[in-house]
């Protein structure tokens, strides 16, 4: 069975705790990684640590291999083969893990209402173009009353948005997005980088408060 690191830990901060165990303990560093790679709690960490494990296994650091794309990690690696400590630099880098998971959920809490109202509001406007306004032309059009210009416009527009064609196309697009990221987390061979992907004005201070804590690591 799997066993990762503590229950608390998000499952790439498991796999990766669970790696400075294995090396704590002795374990030689290509074992570690087959080990890790062959049973994850975290499917992206999982593809990684199977790369990771080859390339290793070729003479390759393990620094330039599991940290691709990620600078934080890359440092921590490189510091901790530097050092003879890998085993805690890899510690080191599930706690940040753990932290950058804690400020990814605490940023989507603080946007859930903001969005619950942006969606609300858009189900609202939806109704209004789509329903209400062609029901108020029909209205105006049996009276025999010559619709304002602006208004003429929004029943175009209310049209318009009615339409099959526009409907589709948001969501064709949207489907072609989520394939096209499905597909590339499929490739086994271009491991996939554990990025934070938030705001700019929220991910500017927290690679900050990263770069930051690596430092004083």
């Amino acid at each position: 069975d799997h066993v990762g690191g503590p229950p608390g830990l998000p499952p790439a901060a498991q796999d990766l705790h669970l790696l400075a165990e294995l090396l704590a303990a002795g374990v030689p560093l290509v074992e570690a990684l087959r080990a890790v790679g062959a049973d994850p709690s975290d499917r992206r960490v999982g593809i990684r640590v199977a790369a990771a494990a080859e390339l290793v296994g070729r003479g390759r650091s393990i620094a330039a291999v599991l940290g691709a794309g990620t600078p934080h990690l890359t440092t921590l690696l490189s510091a901790g083969e530097r050092t003879g400590r890998l085993a805690d630099a890899v510690r080191a880098a599930a706690d940040l893990e753990d932290r950058l998971d804690t400020a990814r959920r605490r940023v989507r809490a603080a946007l859930a209402y903001p969005a619950l109202v942006m969606v609300v509001a858009a189900a609202v406007v939806g109704v209004v173009v789509t329903t209400v306004v062609p029901q108020l032309a029909a209205t105006f059009a049996d009276l025999g009353s010559e619709l304002p210009l602006v208004t003429r416009v929004v029943v175009r527009a209310a049209g318009a948005v009615a339409s099959p064609v526009t409907v589709l196309v948001p969501v064709l697009v949207g489907a072609a997005t989520l394939l096209r990221r499905r597909t590339r987390g499929d490739r086994a061979a271009a491991p996939v980088p554990l990025r934070v992907r938030l705001p700019g004005p929220i991910r500017l201070p927290l690679e900050v408060a990263v770069a930051a804590r690596v430092a004083s690591t």
